[in-house]
């Protein structure tokens, strides 16, 4: 934007940010797949060179791979499957406990002055907000031939893949090409500690429930795996609903055993494990991180809620190495005193 006065210069970038913003909302659902089938190919990359590295030929590494990507995302589509119909079964056994306990906090709220409108719950409602929140998540696993098919694209034009980008950044110096390879390296490295570590918290919370004798154990492990992807309040969504069954159909002792435990798992996995081995790979402020997955959360619903960290950090470093974009870098960083830390 040479010959634009610095503040034109802002105002013009600005509004073609916008324009990109609304035009992304509009064609979510082709560019969501896309994406999904993007991060699923990253995580792939590493075994397929591994496998091509013991002398397995390129096709058919990609197509073990790819088979073993395939198996996991159907093995968690049947997971919240089976969840949903196992917690739409057992609910309304919870109806008559659930609106004792909700009567008894709307006369608590009363005489504090604090009325509810509505003093008793449905089981009905309960079973289609959860019908329809498991229908979300199992919608992004959906389309899963497409997404397949994505992969194997991109999984085969991942060795020509740098030099394209050297050929487009031909002229323009080392780091054009420098900021994409950092890019996708930082995404991911980010999504396979992600998974792991979202893995090992559903199976301790699973553990947990079944050593306290919780019902549907499965149901909240598998919750807490998929809802470890949201940061910052993905883990306190999936505690609340297993503490609240464990009160209703244990003890007041068990829900707080229960609660306890959340929130030590929690502690070690995102607070000593998740910091220890992604360090500051991310470079994005803890207030980054909730406002990204608030704004991918209002541009794309729930899956852009899961997708808000590793987007977040593509736009970074993208923005690192733009002039009229290297202030937002800024913004999204971590600060000076917290890099010094």
């Amino acid at each position: 934007m040479t010959g634009f006065h610095p503040a034109q210069r802002f105002f013009l970038t600005s509004a073609a940010v916008v324009v990109v913003i609304f035009g992304m909302r509009e064609i979510s659902s082709v560019v969501l797949p896309v994406l999904m089938a993007g991060l699923l190919a990253l995580l792939c990359v590493p075994p397929q060179k591994k496998l091509e590295s013991w002398g397995v030929p390129s096709g058919l590494a990609i197509v073990l791979v790819l088979s073993l990507a395939m198996a996991g995302l159907t093995l968690l589509g049947v997971m919240i499957k089976v969840s949903a119909e196992e917690f739409t079964s057992e609910i309304p056994s919870y109806e008559s406990s659930l609106n004792y306990y909700w009567g008894e906090l709307s006369t608590f709220l009363k005489k504090v002055g604090i009325s509810l409108s509505d003093t008793h719950i449905d089981s009905d409602r309960i079973i289609s907000f959860a019908t329809a929140s498991a229908g979300k998540v199992a919608s992004g696993l959906g389309n899963l031939i497409f997404v397949a098919l994505t992969m194997i694209f991109i999984l085969t034009e991942a060795h020509g893949f740098p030099a394209k980008l050297r050929e487009i950044s031909a002229g323009e110096g080392t780091a054009n090409v420098s900021k994409w390879k950092e890019a996708l390296d930082r995404v991911q490295d980010y999504v396979a500690i992600k998974a792991a570590l979202s893995a090992l918290t559903g199976l301790l919370v699973w553990l947990m429930c079944v050593i306290l004798g919780v019902d549907l154990a499965l149901t909240w492990g598998v919750l807490a795996f998929i809802l470890n992807f949201i940061p910052n309040i993905g883990s306190v969504i999936a505690a609340a609903p297993a503490v609240v069954i464990a009160l209703l159909g244990e003890s007041a002792l068990t829900a707080i055993i229960l609660g306890a435990s959340y929130i030590a798992i929690n502690m070690v996995v995102g607070n000593v494990l998740e910091p220890k081995l992604l360090g500051r790979r991310l470079g994005l402020s803890a207030l980054v991180v909730f406002l990204s997955m608030v704004f991918w959360g209002w541009l794309w619903g729930t899956l852009g809620m899961f997708l808000s960290v590793p987007l977040t950090v593509v736009a970074k470093i993208l923005c690192e190495h733009s002039k009229d974009l290297k202030w937002l870098a800024v913004i999204l960083g971590p600060g000076i005193q917290e890099e010094n830390q």
